[in-house]
Formats: C-alpha cells, sequence, structure tokens
C-alpha cells in the first residue's frame, strides 16, 4: 500500500466487484474483512435503487458484526465515492485475517426504521459477498437481516 492508498470498507451494493470497477476502477488489493461491534441495517433511503440500501448500525457487542470487503484504492477515489454515497466517510476499525486496519466507511446517521431492501439491490450486495469468497452461511444470514 501506497501513501496515494487508503483502505476502503464495502458492506452494501459496493461488495459488487463489477460496480466497483464502474466506480472507482481498478484496486490493487481486496479481501474479506469484518466490522465488529456494529450490526447491518437497511436503514438509509435511496432514490438511485428506490428503497432501503445498507447501512451499519454501532452496537458495541463484540458478538455483532458485519461482513464487508476491504479495497485498497487510490485516495482521490474517496471523494468519487463520496458522491455517490452523499456523505463523507469515517475513519473505522475493522479485522481482516486477524489484522485490525482503520478503513473508509460510510455510515449514515439516519433514524429512519429498518425495512426490506429492493431485490435488484440485495442481488448486487450478495453477488459482491459470492465474489469475495463467502461461504454460503454468510448469503444466509444476509437474506436473512433483509427480509425481517
Amino acid at each position: 500500500m501506497t501513501k496515494d492508498e487508503v483502505w476502503y470498507f464495502a458492506y452494501g451494493s459496493n461488495l459488487n466487484m463489477g460496480q466497483m470497477m464502474n466506480r472507482v476502477g481498478e484496486w490493487t488489493v481486496s479481501k474479506r474483512a469484518e466490522l465488529k461491534g456494529h450490526k447491518l441495517k437497511f436503514n438509509v433511503h435511496s432514490p438511485r435503487w428506490g428503497g432501503l440500501t445498507a447501512n451499519v448500525v454501532r452496537t458495541d457487542n463484540p458478538d455483532d458484526k458485519v461482513y464487508g470487503a476491504l479495497y485498497c484504492i487510490l485516495r482521490e477515489k474517496v471523494d468519487v465515492l463520496s458522491i455517490y454515497e452523499g456523505i463523507k466517510p469515517t475513519d473505522t476499525p475493522v479485522e481482516a485475517d486477524g489484522v485490525k486496519l482503520q478503513a473508509k466507511t460510510y455510515i449514515f446517521k439516519r433514524s429512519r426504521v429498518s425495512g426490506n431492501p429492493p431485490e435488484a439491490y440485495l442481488n448486487v450486495m450478495l453477488t459482491g459477498l459470492r465474489q469475495h469468497g463467502y461461504p454460503e452461511a454468510v448469503i444466509e444470514e444476509v437474506k436473512k437481516i433483509a427480509r425481517t
């Protein structure tokens, strides 16, 4: 990783490598990572997706975790992602391969009630989890969160 690069933690539709390629171009590394002490919620309204999209909510419970992916991207690409997300990223500690790293991630401070995401959004997200090598048990866990 060079001084021109940062870690970006994706947990929603940016898990999808095709979407990330369209948004930021190439990256040098991507790998599975977890955000501990948080839960996945679908409580951010997106006009682009026509419904509720993913967010993470802090719980401080070490047993709670959000599955995602770390991308090593050029620092300047964070500004591009911020345009898509509509907010600035937060520096967040995540864990990958048993190592804690600081990563940029987008955490929305919305208090909207959680609901079900659009099927197209969920499919893009689940495809991304599969692209990063997550097992079917994780896929099923995310589906369950999305449908409750």
